[in-house]
């Protein structure tokens, strides 16, 4: 599947406008990463953006998030499938634009390489033209008080204006107690839990 062919009964002036694309994307981590990040879509050495099955898995798993529902999962896809792409950037992208969760905590097997995720996912604030035209607030650090300084920029934590905080930690990091005011993070990936995925999406 191609992303054109996801988004080919979508009216064109909900693609065109801001209203619009908030209304298609909200609910729908998918046609999110089609409209915002399609150059991420694009693996290298190809020319053209292309979706797997993976893809429509992970997003589909995200739609939990919307809600309290609480779920820990374990996903596996072969190398060059995008697992870090849209753990780290385009679904906590998604969900931070519109609200769905407030503080994100990415684990990694060191600090340094966690640091790089979230890079990549700030980068994205900083040049992704569309995303702050659409979501300005989130593409804002915070400002502290009276005081003209962000509140948290740095390799390891940021702070955006919208209220979402993301953390970057190495998988040894100690994260007891881990919160933001009353906001405790999501983790990507999950612990260690109940349910290990396969890339076809069945439950192992």
């Amino acid at each position: 599947m191609t992303p054109y062919d996801y988004i080919q009964d979508v009216p064109r002036d909900l693609l065109t406008s801001t209203a619009g694309r908030k209304v298609l994307t909200r609910n729908d981590p998918m046609m999110f990463a089609i409209v915002y990040e399609l150059h991420h879509l694009i693996r290298q050495g190809d020319t053209e953006a292309s979706l797997a099955q993976f893809h429509i898995d992970i997003t589909d798993y995200a739609k939990s998030w919307t809600t309290n529902e609480g779920r820990r999962d374990c996903w596996i896809a072969p190398r060059s499938s995008g697992k870090s792409t849209w753990l780290f950037t385009l679904l906590p992208l998604w969900a931070a634009a519109h609200g769905h969760k407030k503080f994100i905590a990415a684990f990694s097997d060191s600090e340094d390489q966690a640091s790089r995720h979230l890079q990549s996912f700030k980068n994205e604030l900083d040049t992704n033209e569309l995303l702050k035209k659409d979501y300005p607030e989130l593409c804002t650090p915070k400002m502290g008080g009276g005081v003209k300084r962000y509140i948290a920029q740095s390799n390891t934590m940021i702070q955006q204006s919208n209220g979402f905080s993301f953390s970057a930690k190495g998988v040894d990091s100690k994260s007891l107690g881990l919160k933001i005011g009353n906001n405790r993070p999501v983790r990507f990936p999950p612990k260690s839990g109940q349910w290990s995925r396969g890339h076809d999406g069945r439950d192992k």
